[in-house]
């Protein structure tokens, strides 16, 4: 990994703007993170096919932004405290449900492929809450949704049109039921 002190950011402002053209909620956070003092750990692009990565880092918390010809990839979030060797990279957005259930704050969650909440606007008080020692919160949000994924996967999972909308919704309800507080 390239130390600080040698990364490029000259196409940082690039990037930031070509995020925000795509994603305005995820450009404003990193824009959020980097005025907060977040530290750049890697950064690169543009690569063939417009692809970028930005990976900002404070104390053991690291958050990623990436293009990938042209789409944006999730926000992903990882903290070191999970102890594991290599941080485990989660979904933001189910960061973003568990600490709309734990603060009370309203977001419908029609599941996680139609789940687009503002980056901008919750992003900072999710990263703030898990800094706060609700990792294992998201942990168990993100096994729920990972059994849900496997689940449609499968062949039942994939049969007629009553049973995917029964697994959609037996997964919406496993997932609402990791992220309400205990």
């Amino acid at each position: 990994m390239t130390p600080p002190a040698e990364l490029d950011l000259t196409d940082l402002p690039r990037f930031l703007a070509r995020l925000g053209d795509r994603d305005a909620g995820a450009a404003a956070l990193a824009r959020q993170l980097l005025d907060r003092g977040w530290s750049v750990q890697s950064f690169w692009g543009p690569e063939q096919m417009d692809v970028w990565s930005l990976t900002v880092r404070r104390e053991d918390r690291t958050v990623r932004f990436g293009i990938e010809r042209g789409y944006v990839d999730p926000v992903m979030v990882a903290s070191d405290g999970d102890g594991d060797a290599e941080p485990a990279y989660r979904l933001l957005s189910l960061a973003i449900l568990g600490w709309a259930r734990a603060s009370g704050v309203d977001l419908p969650f029609p599941g996680v492929k139609d789940f687009r909440p503002d980056l901008g606007a919750h992003g900072l008080e999710a990263i703030d809450w898990l800094a706060a020692g609700n990792d294992h919160v998201l942990a168990r949000i993100d096994a729920a949704w990972k059994a849900d994924r496997a689940r449609r996967h499968e062949p039942a999972g994939r049969a007629g049109d009553g049973i995917v909308v029964d697994a959609r919704a037996r997964g919406i309800r496993a997932i609402e039921e990791a992220a309400a507080p205990r």
